[in-house]
Formats: C-alpha cells, sequence, structure tokens
C-alpha cells in the first residue's frame, strides 16, 4: 500500500503482508476492513485514506466483497478505569460515554471519506454507530452486554459480539 506511519512504521508492511495473503485465498470472499480513522490527523490522514482507497481497490479487484466498518467512538479516558471508580462510589455506569452530537463531529471525515466509497460501489457498510449510541448518548457500558470498551478505542469482546452479531455477512 501506499501508506506509512511513523506512528507505527511496520503498518505498511504488515498491511501488505496480510493484503498478499487476501488476495491469494479464493476461499475467502468478503473481508472487513477497519481503520482508527481518529488516529491519523494532517498528512498522515491523507495517506491513510489513500492507503485505504488501494487495498479496496485491490480487494475489489480480485472479486473479493469489502464491508467498512464504520467509525466508533473514541474516548479521551479509560472507560474501564471510569467505570470502575463510579462503581466503587456508587453512582451510575450507564451513562458514560460522550454525546452522539460530539461523536458525529469527531467521525465526520471519516464518514464523508468512507461514504465515498460506498457511492463509487467498491464498499458496503457497516454502521456500528446504532449499536452503541443509543438516542443521544454514545455508552462504554449497557446493562445488558457489559463493558463495551476495554479501551479508548477498542471494543471489548463484548462490544465486539454486539456488533459482530448484525454483521450482514
Amino acid at each position: 500500500t501506499n501508506f506509512y506511519s511513523r506512528q507505527r512504521p511496520k503498518c505498511a508492511s504488515y498491511v501488505d503482508a496480510m493484503l498478499g495473503g487476501l488476495l491469494r485465498d479464493s476461499r475467502i470472499r468478503t473481508v472487513l476492513l477497519c481503520a482508527n480513522f481518529h488516529q491519523y490527523q494532517g498528512p498522515e490522514q491523507v495517506e491513510l485514506t489513500n492507503g485505504y482507497t488501494d487495498v479496496v481497490e485491490k480487494l475489489r479487484a480480485s472479486g473479493k466483497r469489502v464491508i467498512a466498518v464504520y467509525p466508533i467512538p473514541v474516548y479521551a479516558f479509560d472507560p474501564l478505569t471510569v467505570l470502575g471508580l463510579r462503581r466503587q462510589f456508587h453512582l451510575p455506569i450507564d451513562d458514560v460515554g460522550m454525546g452522539r452530537a460530539e461523536f458525529e463531529n469527531s467521525t465526520q471525515q471519516a464518514r464523508t471519506f468512507l461514504d465515498s466509497l460506498y457511492r463509487r460501489g467498491l464498499v458496503e457498510r457497516f454502521l456500528p454507530e446504532p449499536l452503541l449510541c443509543g438516542g443521544q448518548r454514545c455508552r462504554v457500558y449497557t446493562a445488558t452486554t457489559g463493558p463495551l470498551y476495554f479501551n479508548q478505542s477498542h471494543l471489548s469482546l463484548q462490544g465486539v459480539r454486539t456488533l459482530a452479531a448484525t454483521l450482514p455477512l
């Protein structure tokens, strides 16, 4: 790919190796693509979107179905620490998260980019937002699922299972 990250110098070679394996394996017909767009700003974001587009085009050219996983809320705090502290002090934990407007604002560029790939017919969309953001609030915990995150920007196993159950596979 044509993406190089100063933060993760081995990322490009890893992506190239994974992409090569996906392209060679005819048993794999559907590929889910996730990226933490929030982590890359400025010139690196342009490089990321160019690299992402390159990967999508190569996968599509080989006959693969590509599903773009849209951004999830990314927090400036550690969800499990906050949940633990609130529980310790007998405070409610089901309201820990961020407002939906803040989430939408922080992911606007990424969603616009992914929408452009969708409009070109290169990807299908998978939107985690409806499952993570009910009403006007995105939450890190629900009573039925438990903690949805294990750190600021990664879903817990419970969070992933919740999303995976709704994937259009």
